[in-house]
């Protein structure tokens, strides 16, 4: 942290502190003292992403051990989430959806509406800030994210999202290892909601869960499709010689092999070659599934499917598609206001970070296209000041020169 944040967070912590000595301290600020700390990521004992060519029984197996009544284990899941997420369309399409949200404009006001522009510029700064609102995002398709932060006790970037392998959201637990039963009980301990912050449902699955399936067969078919073109992309080639004689034998083979860079043949008397051209087909079962798969994976994440079908689609389609899509990143941006409002930012209160009184409001973003249009249509009525268009458009406008 630099000095400037350093010092803009002494000040903060002294003004909290001072506000905080004339009314009764709230139980969380109360307990949590930095002896008491610990970080809870620290008991998970480490473990590799089991990674191995999964179907839809492996998947139905990991389901059902997550939504065990009893004792719900979501290892098994997460590890098919992780195996899913090398799909390049999925991974594409979740990042463009993400992408709408981390990437707009965000500012910290006070009850009145005044903009904090020192608070604002605080969390512009931090890596952790940015971080942490893709953690909030990824809660609606992993179902649940558990971070931890807390800078007096270890870098916040590391380890500030706790292994969702080992978290057990339905009973608010922490388990050190894939095998244990229990775990540590983080809503019952002091620094839950200010340093230890949860997002998302305790139960629900996410929707990368729905994607599964669609994944698993798109990556079967793909195999296929490979194994096809390996078959039926070259023609199978025949070479006839005497099988009796080992050394013709080794130069028809050697021969065929060089086909690949070398269209001459010498052949004996005795031999033949043969090219085979019985089989033609040209995969289109796997292209048509290959594609259904993926307009459904997009369906899923965007809510309409953008461009991809180059056949059937129009400019009309596309506009129509991606208002879809804003209106899913639309949805996002008011989770992480609520989250942001209702968690993240009474837990940096309680740190001393931010000053009290402050809410999450992401910035409206103005059209300049169709503004630019309505000044285009005002011009031949009225005269637009012209430091207006520079400081809007960023068009410098000079006198029209008068010909001599």
């Amino acid at each position: 942290m630099s000095k400037n944040k350093s010092a803009y967070r002494a000040k903060v912590k002294a003004a909290n502190s001072a506000a905080n000595s004339a009314a009764a301290p709230t139980a969380k600020t109360a307990a949590v003292t930095p002896k008491d700390r610990q970080r809870l990521g620290a008991q998970i004992v480490k473990q590799n992403i089991n990674r191995y060519r999964a179907d839809i029984a492996d998947w139905m197996y990991a389901l059902r051990a997550a939504e065990n009544v009893l004792m719900p284990n979501r290892t098994a899941l997460i590890n098919m989430y992780y195996n899913i997420g090398l799909d390049g369309l999925f991974t594409s399409q979740i990042a463009n959806r993400k992408r709408g949200t981390t990437a707009a404009k965000y500012e910290l006001v006070a009850a009145d509406g005044t903009p904090n522009d020192e608070a604002t510029a605080l969390l512009q700064a931090s890596l952790w800030f940015k971080e942490l609102i893709g953690h909030i995002l990824d809660a609606t398709f992993w179902g649940h994210s558990l971070v931890q932060y807390d800078p007096d006790l270890y870098d916040p970037l590391e380890g500030m999202l706790i292994d969702r392998r080992h978290v057990i959201s339905e009973y608010g637990a922490v388990k050190a290892s894939e095998y244990d039963n229990d775990g540590t009980r983080y809503r019952e301990t002091a620094e839950y909601s200010v340093s230890i912050l949860e997002f998302g449902s305790k139960t629900d699955l996410g929707l990368l869960n729905k994607a599964v399936p669609y994944i698993l067969m798109k990556k079967f078919a793909i195999a296929c499709f490979s194994e096809y073109t390996e078959i039926f992309g070259m023609p199978p080639r025949i070479g006839k010689t005497n099988t009796d004689d080992p050394i013709m034998v080794g130069r028809m083979e050697t021969m065929l092999r060089d086909m690949g860079s070398s269209a001459t043949l010498v052949l004996d008397n005795s031999e033949e070659y043969e090219i085979v051209n019985g089989i033609v087909s040209d995969g289109l079962v796997y292209e048509n599934l290959i594609r259904l798969l993926n307009n459904e994976i997009s369906m899923l994440v965007s809510g309409a499917i953008i461009g991809q079908d180059t056949k059937n689609g129009n400019e009309s389609k596309e506009s129509l598609s991606i208002q879809i899509l804003e209106g899913l990143i639309a949805e996002d941006q008011t989770n992480v206001v609520t989250a942001m409002n209702t968690t993240v930012l009474p837990a940096l209160v309680a740190q001393g970070i931010l000053p009290d009184g402050l809410r999450f409001k992401y910035m409206e973003e103005e059209d300049l296209d169709a503004k630019f249009e309505k000044v285009v249509q005002l011009m031949p009525y009225y005269d637009i000041d012209p430091q207006y268009i520079e400081a809007t458009f960023g068009i410098p406008v000079l006198p029209k020169q008068q010909a001599l």
